[in-house]
């Protein structure tokens, strides 16, 4: 709201009003002009704020009530915060709340709201309000005489009248000299959005009303959706660039349901649905590395064989599925050990090539494999390094390859020819 001096001589912006040993506070900032002590000033409210910041004080008693109700009566108030746009409660727990008890205390407090439940207020003597059985208060709060009583179901001349009823435990009653809204349906819908530790013992729930409820509902929804249609598809029958896509667009999703408002048992659920799925993922990848590489060290070992068989001292090619140089060093190794000639092996993926080259103990003097590799990546924009026996390494010029194969082929036969 705003204090303004009469004739427009000053304005002060009231950002929040609080009670402070016995003293109302109107904090906020000065816009124009000067005020001073006994000022007459007129108050203005500014009632679309005021009844958004009722409805996040009423959920306040309402989450109260729900935290008793699921994790039992070692619950209490700790603090609060109630603005336009949040209702924040702290409260004594030892321990984070499991996302089961967030859907519940979620559940019980969407509940009350479509029960559409009066709220009522009344001014009674504090001893009576303290003989009303499930009343809740601020434990070391210092409470006046008459006290406010706010009661969300039942009237407060209801309590008085029967203060020991039993069936009073199911409902929010409280000490509370705050504004709150006529009836629990005004709130129109509640998200709890986050859950989190304070200090020691003492935890923290944020709930929104309203329509930053109904956005929470809607981007819930949304990234559910999204898991939805990443995780429809068959991951056995996936191919290694399907399963490559899903897993970017899983990391994706995690980062965006880490950064959104919604509730928290859902983030909770997805979470857990993506961390699942992208391990069927990763199954999946291996699978199709060995796979992959059980083809390539074949087709390597074949060609080995044939050029051996040919009468040839070396062979040098091109094998797909991006192999990284670890993958290729066993493969190059087999086909050495079988026949006994030198091999050089490339293998490009999206943004490398891979380089291995190994040379059979009789023919290290004439074609040392570093040697041989060192032509190759200098053709690639590569680098690298081993033994005569072994080396490899990689290249990022993948427009090069074809050339590179050829200086290979060259240089092998110009160094193996007698």
């Amino acid at each position: 709201g705003a204090l303004a001096l009469p004739d427009g001589a000053g304005s002060f912006r009231v950002n929040s009003v609080q009670s402070y040993g016995g003293y109302v506070l109107h904090v906020g900032t000065l816009d124009v002009g000067r005020l001073a002590v006994g000022a007459r000033v007129d108050c203005s409210v500014e009632w679309g704020r005021r009844l958004e910041i009722s409805k996040s004080h009423t959920l306040t008693h309402m989450m109260n009530l729900a935290l008793h109700q699921v994790l039992g009566d070692g619950v209490s108030q700790k603090g609060s915060l109630v603005d336009e746009s949040k209702a924040r409660f702290d409260f004594s727990h030892s321990q984070a709340m499991t996302p089961s008890e967030c859907a519940r205390v979620e559940e019980l407090v969407r509940e009350s709201v479509g029960a559409q439940l009066p709220v009522d207020i009344q001014t009674v003597p504090l001893d009576k309000a303290l003989a009303i059985n499930n009343l809740r208060a601020v434990f070391g709060e210092r409470y006046p005489d008459p006290v406010r009583v706010v009661s969300i179901g039942p009237t407060v001349p209801e309590l008085l009248a029967a203060p020991d009823e039993a069936r009073w435990d199911g409902f929010s009653i409280e000490l509370c000299g705050g504004s709150h809204v006529p009836k629990t349906d005004s709130l129109g819908g509640f998200a709890l959005v986050d859950e989190s530790a304070v200090a020691k013992g003492v935890r923290r729930v944020v709930g929104v009303t309203g329509q930053l409820a109904a956005d929470a509902v809607a981007a819930g929804a949304a990234l559910s959706s999204r898991l939805d249609a990443l995780t429809s598809s068959d991951v056995g029958a996936a191919a290694a660039a399907d399963v490559d896509g899903a897993r970017k667009a899983l990391t994706q999703l995690k980062l965006d349901v880490d950064a959104s408002t919604t509730s928290i048992h859902l983030k909770a659920g997805l979470r857990a649905a993506i961390g699942a799925h992208d391990k069927l993922l990763q199954k999946r990848a291996k699978a199709l590395s060995a796979e992959g590489t059980n083809a390539a060290s074949a087709a390597v070992a074949a060609a080995a064989s044939e050029a051996a068989t040919a009468g040839k001292a070396y062979v040098v090619l091109e094998i797909g599925g991006g192999l990284e140089v670890k993958a290729m060093q066993p493969l190059v190794q087999r086909a050495i050990k079988e026949s006994a000639i030198a091999v050089m092996v490339l293998s490009a993926a999206a943004d490398k090539v891979s380089c291995v080259a190994a040379v059979p103990n009789d023919r290290l003097e004439q074609l040392p494999a570093n040697e041989w590799l060192q032509q190759v990546l200098s053709e690639l924009n590569g680098r690298g390094g081993g033994k005569p026996a072994q080396a490899q390494g990689s290249g990022t010029e993948l427009a090069a390859v074809p050339r590179a194969l050829e200086i290979a082929r060259s240089f092998a036969n110009e160094a193996l020819t007698p």
